[in-house]
């Protein structure tokens, strides 16, 4: 390929130099070979991710490799995608992410990037001795190398990407994000230039500092101090100016000119000729703190810091205005221990949500530690369709489905863990599976820790890879089991049900409610 993303990152104080070393040269071989590397410019502003976890942790700490001069480092912004001016995507706006952005403590600044960086320290005025001047445009906290690398140098949309995992349409933010889309741009270009007979474009840097006034969109709104999450907001920072600056770099590329100004170019661009300027002081050993450079968190979603009810709502159509078919709810901020079916406890999940996106995280322990992370899934607010394939959106089958966070306050004496009741348009039937959190008080109310909700009546398809197609309906206190879709086999098996405390596991309970 002529085109690599990287969206990995580590800070430049874990870096061992023989690891930057081989990557630098790696990457000037690859630029004079016509291949162009980007790299995301982090999700946690100018300080280091652990700062999203702890507020001690705050300080200038530029990401490798989006500091390396031979990658072109990509910033983040949002605002188009709700139709709102572009700004700095940051997470204390609501961005859930933050762009990276800094100067490197290793490079020197590159001799293509000195007019630009040096306008933007005249710009602040004091240089690197400045008292803070976050949220306004004064100079930024002293600590910050004024001699080094600035990145990122250009910047895309960052925030809310919606995109397909496992038939479930979530929403995504990250410079994760924003890294390939402009990957895709240059992409894009390539093809055109050998269409017409250019070569690919290669190490870009130098060019994008020489044309960005062709496809720049200056980014002039925001800064980059606080962490991912938003929950940590440091001193240490930088605020957006007209420029280039170290949150959003030249600023968010448009690609209509962006094509045009590098297809008009001739068939020699700039390709890397030097090893890259070291500033002296950089460790000659590797660090014992680090192995290699770790990926980052990416995409990221905001963790609940309230106590409530998330819900999963299933709509007999697309537009989420149709007859609810079933809903499934869980409690907000609850870490809930998971049973095998011998009642063993092997691990505990907990659920998470804002008003965007949500996260449901698998653990190995028994209390939610982070350290046992096994998996941790992302799926977007509001409504959106799905399907029931995999492989393409079919209208026939596709229904409308609703992720939705119903916050409940402690604080005012509300029950959070009682949960929502299906609310239709019509009087309708339902079936109620409720869960609880311990097997050894079966069904304590107070214990309750999920429910689902089913239509009666409705037929349920599923389509799934590993057990074929089937399909399955409640009549309470019956649930019919078909091996065809559409409900329509004629000899279904039937389960009976009980709305007494189940045996499976001492901790279900089945009952018939009305809306």
């Amino acid at each position: 390929p002529l085109v690599f993303s990287i969206s990995y990152g580590v800070d430049e104080t874990e870096l061992p130099a023989s690891y930057g070393r081989d990557f630098d040269v790696i990457a000037m071989k690859l630029g004079v070979r016509g291949v162009t590397i980007l790299a995301s410019s982090g999700d946690d502003g100018a300080v280091s991710p652990t700062a999203s976890r702890d507020s001690m942790r705050c300080g200038y700490n530029p990401s490798f490799p989006a500091t390396s001069p031979y990658v072109t480092a990509v910033g983040g912004t949002m605002g188009p995608e709700n139709h709102t001016p572009e700004v700095v995507c940051q997470s204390d706006k609501g961005g859930i992410i933050t762009s990276g952005g800094g100067f490197s403590t290793i490079y020197a600044t590159p001799q293509w990037q000195r007019k630009q960086i040096q306008s933007y320290l005249d710009a602040i005025g004091t240089g690197s001795t400045g008292t803070g001047g976050l949220p306004g445009k004064g100079a930024p906290l002293a600590g910050y190398n004024t001699d080094g690398r600035g990145y990122p140098d250009v910047s895309a949309l960052a925030f809310n990407y919606i995109v397909a995992v496992n038939n479930n349409f979530t929403a995504v933010s990250g410079t994760s994000a924003s890294s390939p889309v402009l990957a895709g741009m240059v992409a894009l270009v390539n093809a055109a230039r050998i269409a017409d007979g250019k070569s690919a474009l290669g190490w870009i840097n130098p060019m994008l500092y020489q044309l960005y006034d062709a496809f720049a969109i200056d980014i002039t709104e925001g800064t980059n101090n606080c962490a991912s999450t938003g929950h940590v907001c440091c001193g240490h920072g930088y605020s957006a100016l007209a420029g280039w600056d170290p949150v959003t770099g030249l600023g968010s590329v448009n690609f209509r000119t962006f094509k045009q100004a590098l297809l008009a170019l001739g068939d020699h661009p700039l390709t890397p000729t030097a090893a890259p300027t070291v500033i002296p002081g950089f460790p000659t050993a590797s660090p014992t703190a680090a192995n290699s450079a770790a990926p980052t968190r990416s995409p990221i979603a905001y963790p609940g810091i309230y106590k409530g009810w998330m819900y999963l709502t299933e709509y007999s159509n697309t537009d989420c205005e149709g007859d609810i078919t079933s809903v499934s709810g869980v409690p907000v901020g609850v870490c809930l221990i998971q049973y095998n079916a011998n009642n063993k406890a092997i691990g505990s999940v907990q659920y998470n949500c804002n008003e965007v996106e949500a996260t449901v995280s698998s653990y190995a322990s028994t209390t939610c530690q982070e350290s046992k992370l096994q998996q941790r899934q992302y799926f977007g607010t509001g409504c959106a369709p799905s399907v029931q394939d995999s492989y393409y959106l079919d209208p026939s089958t596709a229904y409308g489905t609703s992720l939705q966070f119903s916050v409940r306050s402690q604080e005012n004496n509300v029950d959070v863990m009682t949960p929502p009741v299906p609310v239709t348009s019509a009087v309708m039937d339902y079936v109620m599976q409720s869960t609880y959190d311990d097997s050894h008080t079966p069904c304590e109310p107070a214990l309750l820790s999920g429910y689902s909700t089913y239509l009666q009546n409705h037929c349920f398809d599923v389509q799934d890879p590993n057990y074929g197609d089937y399909s399955y309906k409640f009549v309470y206190p019956k649930v019919y089991v078909y091996s065809t879709l559409g409900c329509s086999s004629h000899k279904p098996q039937v389960e009976s049900l009980s709305d007494t405390c189940s045996a499976i596991d001492g901790r279900r309970r089945l009952s018939s409610i009305s809306s």
